[in-house]
């Protein structure tokens, strides 16, 4: 599995702390064991922050 995730910058320097929940949720929930996730910042990103 591929996917690419936008953080904002106020989550920069948590990205390994994210990758390895997103990790650790795809093992979990849906048993994929294997994953490439690519990560991005877009200063101009509509995406919501849903901690």
């Amino acid at each position: 599995m591929e996917a690419h995730v936008v953080v904002t910058a106020n989550k920069l320097s948590e990205v390994e702390d994210i990758k390895d929940k997103i990790k650790l949720l795809l093992k979990n929930n849906f048993n994929i064991v294997h994953s490439t996730l690519e990560f991005e910042h877009h200063k101009d990103s509509k995406c919501e922050d849903n901690d």
